[in-house]
């Protein structure tokens, strides 16, 4: 199995969850999006636990399916 990886410019997304999780704590992603009330993400929004969402999110997440047994 072949694996690449993106550049940074390809992959902003990527790229900020990965300076996250590498301790730079402060990574945010520029969002351009009518439906978002932000125009950051934060890293520390994508590693949070199911305590810190709200109902839409965890009604999604339940969909996807179990992620503990």
């Amino acid at each position: 199995m072949q694996t690449s990886v993106l550049a940074s410019k390809k992959d902003p997304l990527g790229a900020m969850l990965l300076d996250y999780w590498n301790g730079i704590k402060q990574a945010v992603l520029a969002v351009a999006c009518p439906l978002l009330e932000m125009s950051q993400m934060s890293g520390r929004i994508m590693f949070r636990g199911a305590d810190q969402m709200n109902p839409i999110e965890l009604k999604a997440l339940a969909f996807v399916g179990p992620w503990t047994d």
